[in-house]
């Protein structure tokens, strides 16, 4: 199974590599063509933007298959007035596995001994995921009621009572005890993320990773002393909430 999801793809990725270059190509011929030549290049981008889709819901779905849940496709909100801020809540997709992994091998935590923290964990698909890669224990917050239910149901396939999915706002729920993981996917605007980051670093009782991905916000992280920002990439940025002076509860020695 693996095997065929890497060939999957390994196809993908050329496909859009050749859709990239007859964009390229055809953008080039502009000048020379002229009018037909800018609407062929304009019927080349609608169909390589098309393409992309296709593809990228291709790939989705394939890990959905392959981990026995459905969590492709993006998901945008009926109203703004669904939510208490109509700038607080994004639109749902799923993170792609190579991102997920990237972020969590950069969060360099110990998967059995942390509680991975989804917020704003949509259908579920980085639940599932964080379940697979071992988490002692694996906890989702959500502020729309369906896709809760949604990603209950994705989770009960597995039959694990370390999977949790909590429904209301991340800003004021209870942060688990002990090391963690707070996963991030975009899911909020930079007010709500402050107090989300004010909310984990209040309650903490352990080491605190946070797992960034798409970091539009990530400002907001770097401008708060109380966060280090320990690794970064393209599409993802790595965080660690600095311990503040003083004993600890996970602190040992004689006295």
């Amino acid at each position: 199974m693996v095997s065929r999801t890497r060939r999957l793809a390994d196809v993908l990725r050329a496909e859009r590599r050749r859709l990239a270059d007859d964009l390229h190509r055809s953008r080039s011929g502009l000048g020379e063509s002229g009018a037909p030549g800018a609407v062929a290049g304009f019927v080349v981008a609608k169909t390589v933007a098309l393409g992309h889709r296709c593809l990228r819901r291709a790939a989705e779905t394939a890990v959905d298959r392959r981990y026995g849940i459905r969590t492709a496709g993006m998901l945008r909100p009926d109203s703004p007035g669904d939510t208490p801020d109509p700038h607080a809540a994004y639109a749902y997709q799923p993170v792609g596995l190579r991102r997920f992994r990237a972020v969590v091998a950069a969060c360099a935590t110990t998967p059995s001994a942390t509680t991975f923290l989804d917020l704003g964990c949509g259908r579920g698909r980085a639940l599932a995921l964080a379940r697979a890669h071992g988490f002692a224990r694996v906890v989702g917050v959500e502020l729309d009621a369906e896709l809760a239910r949604t990603a209950r149901a994705n989770l009960a396939a597995g039959g694990s009572t370390a999977v949790v999915v909590h429904t209301g706002d991340a800003a004021t729920t209870a942060v688990p005890a002990g090391p963690l993981l707070v996963f991030l996917f975009n899911p909020f605007g930079p007010a709500v993320l402050r107090r989300v980051l004010d909310r984990v670093a209040e309650q903490a009782s352990g080491p605190v990773t946070v797992g960034y991905v798409n970091p539009v916000h990530r400002a907001v992280l770097d401008d708060d002393p109380r966060w280090e920002r320990t690794a970064t990439a393209r599409w993802w940025s790595v965080h660690r909430l600095r311990r503040p002076p003083g004993p600890h509860p996970d602190d040992t020695g004689s006295s």
